[in-house]
């Protein structure tokens, strides 16, 4: 059963939680709206429909802010009223009577990471295309460029190509996978040169083409010249897909399990992978860390407009430390790192709640 302090502490938070985000997404679509509206010449409505479909990408990236601002405007509230030093007078320790705050916050957490596991992905393939083909009036698959190859995707094939000539009618450096509905490989080939002249066929010089046997590729023949009916739909090569950002969790594990039997690099789908969750608790973890922070020596004097300051430069100091490290682990290989930040997060909300109860 909840108690009456619980329910108010509750209540209390779920209010400021709700207020900030209210105003943070509000001023954030105020501004990107009217960015691109004033660069381009396209509808409201589709600049509208591209930033809703995008409202779960922009949510997890100042989700942490939210809740320390949360949680600074609650400890605010109660401490101007002396309800929290009337609580602590009582011999209730200050996280068990922010414990109910706790569990909300990893309620929270389990929500935003089914969010990022099914409707993320959804909603980000739709923004994409709604980008591209809406308010920038071009029919390309949603694309990037990364690690001085071009990554494509259309239908079941996934490819990538070290260069294209300026006409588009050819490539060198083709690396090509086709994939079952279930993301199982059905072949793989490699090939020095390739003509896309045609779009009913595509003509590879000099490569090799493999199959999966047992969770092993297996070389079935060498080739000087090879001919790909029903070749990936691809109009335009100026760009190229993440890809796995439109998989559902399910679906990328599958997809990185097949790509390690395979002795495939899986680095970059493993951090999208593993990232999905750190995103979601990191509102927790900023919670655990900041509270105890926020009523310590050196901030309890503040005023709650100076801790809710501090808190949203606690929160975008985490972030810009999490991004850093994906991109090194991007740079170095190793998917360890970007768990670096969150692991000396929770270090540090250990230690500073251990030196609040002194």
């Amino acid at each position: 059963m909840i108690n009456l302090l619980e329910r108010y502490l509750l209540v209390n938070f779920f209010k400021n939680w709700l207020t900030v985000l209210i105003v943070l997404m509000g001023v954030y679509y105020a501004v990107s709206i009217l960015e691109l509206a004033l660069r381009i010449e396209v509808s409201l409505f589709v600049i509208i429909k591209y930033f809703l479909y995008l409202s779960t990408e922009i949510f997890m990236q100042i989700s942490g802010i939210i809740s320390v601002l949360a949680i600074s405007l609650t400890m605010g509230q109660l401490q101007s009223k002396k309800e929290l030093l009337v609580c602590q007078s009582l011999g209730k320790p200050l996280f068990s009577i922010l414990k109910p705050i706790f569990l909300l916050s990893a309620a929270l957490s389990l929500t935003f990471l089914v969010v990022l596991t099914y409707v993320n992905p959804i909603l980000l393939k739709k923004a994409k295309r709604v980008y591209y083909e809406e308010v920038w009036k071009e029919k390309t698959p949603v694309l990037s460029l990364n690690s001085n190859k071009i990554w494509y995707e259309s239908n079941n094939f996934i490819f990538n190509l070290q260069s294209v000539e300026k006409s588009e009618k050819s490539g060198k450096g083709l690396s090509l996978y086709k994939f079952s509905s279930q993301w199982h490989l059905d072949y793989f080939i490699q090939a020095k040169f390739v003509d896309f002249s045609s779009k009913s066929l595509w003509k590879l010089y000099d490569g090799k083409s493999y199959i999966e046997d047992k969770n092993q590729l297996v070389l079935v023949t060498p080739f000087l010249e090879k001919t790909i009916s029903e070749p990936p739909k691809i109009k335009t090569f100026n760009f190229s897909v993440e890809f796995y950002k439109y998989m559902n969790s399910f679906q990328l594990y599958k997809f990185v399990k097949n790509n390690q039997n395979l002795g495939l690099d899986t680095v970059k789908y493993e951090i999208e992978y593993y990232s999905r969750f750190l995103l979601s608790f990191s509102s927790l973890l900023l919670l655990l860390a900041f509270v105890p922070l926020s009523v310590g020596p050196l901030v309890n004097r503040f005023q709650t407009y100076k801790k809710s300051t501090l808190g949203i430069v606690f929160a975008a100091l985490y972030w810009f430390i999490y991004t850093s490290s994906v991109k090194m682990a991007l740079t170095l290989g190793n998917t360890f790192i970007i768990f670096i930040p969150a692991l000396l997060l929770l270090l540090a909300s250990i230690l500073l709640w251990k030196r609040a109860k002194h």
